[in-house]
């Protein structure tokens, strides 16, 4: 009875991720055509420069989180070993988030630098303003990769649908209040991107928190200081090839970026 539970609970689970991802993708659209309306060419080529130099930043940090710590949780489940599971979280929460922060305060304090080098110095101000999302969602994705590994799988499509629907109104909302007050397209565009950093955090703090109320934390502590260095050196075992193949497709999309945007300035 309990494994035909547990069955129906894993494709609900499943099915509620498919139907999230296509939403999210419907919000996608929807937040789009608005957006270049409000934006303009101009203000579009400081959000698409932004965007394309935050994918990159993003994949450095988020890339291998959610499968290795879903892995490492999996085995760790179908061993009984509760103190592990948390283990491999803690260990994982704390590795990432620091990363993260690291990773997230080059690109604020290397946005000017970065726009000026790709050709479109005024996205630097977008770039400036997406920076804290890295936090937010390298957090969440450790939470995923544990979620996934538990198989409890409705948080993480609740958490990608709060995201994108924060997005969505919060992004086009300051944006619209952008251009009603008149200010310029850098501006508009930085405003607009704000919208994504918003739902990264509030996508964040819902899996969080659910973590909290339905998941207590065991109290009783574990101090082997090599296991905690184990849980290390495997997660990064299995994020570093996922995340360097993922950041070498992404480099080429700046690099096509700084190609062009410079031969549109010269031209």
């Amino acid at each position: 009875m309990s494994e035909n539970k547990s069955h129906l609970n894993m494709i609900g689970g499943a099915l509620s991720l498919t139907v999230s991802a296509i939403i999210v993708k419907i919000i996608g659209l929807i937040y789009k055509v608005p957006l270049s309306y409000i934006l303009s060419d101009e203000g579009m080529g400081y959000f698409n420069s932004a965007y394309t130099v935050y994918t990159f930043f993003y994949i450095i940090s988020t890339a291998g989180i959610p499968k290795s710590i879903s892995i490492l949780t999996s085995k760790a489940e179908s061993e009984g070993d509760s103190l592990r599971v948390e283990a491999i979280y803690k260990t994982a929460f704390k590795m990432f988030f620091i990363f993260a922060m690291i990773i997230a305060a080059s690109l604020f304090i290397l946005s000017e630098p970065i726009s000026i080098l790709i050709g479109n110095r005024g996205a630097y101000l977008t770039l400036i303003t997406i920076a804290p999302s890295i936090m937010f969602v390298a957090a969440a994705g450790v939470l995923r990769g544990y979620f996934n590994g538990k198989l409890i799988l409705v948080p993480i499509a609740i958490s990608e649908l709060i995201s994108g629907i924060s997005k969505l109104f919060l992004g086009l909302a300051l944006a619209m209040l952008g251009y009603r007050l008149n200010l310029k397209f850098e501006l508009i565009s930085a405003l607009s991107i704000l919208g994504l950093t918003f739902g990264s955090f509030f996508g964040f703090i819902y899996l969080w928190i659910y973590m909290k109320i339905k998941l207590p934390s065991n109290k009783t502590r574990q101090k082997n200081i090599f296991n905690r260095l184990e849980i290390k050196k495997t997660i990064l075992k299995i994020a570093i090839p996922l995340t360097v193949t993922s950041a070498i497709a992404s480099l080429g999309g700046i690099i096509d970026l700084a190609t062009i945007m410079n031969r549109l300035k010269h031209s």
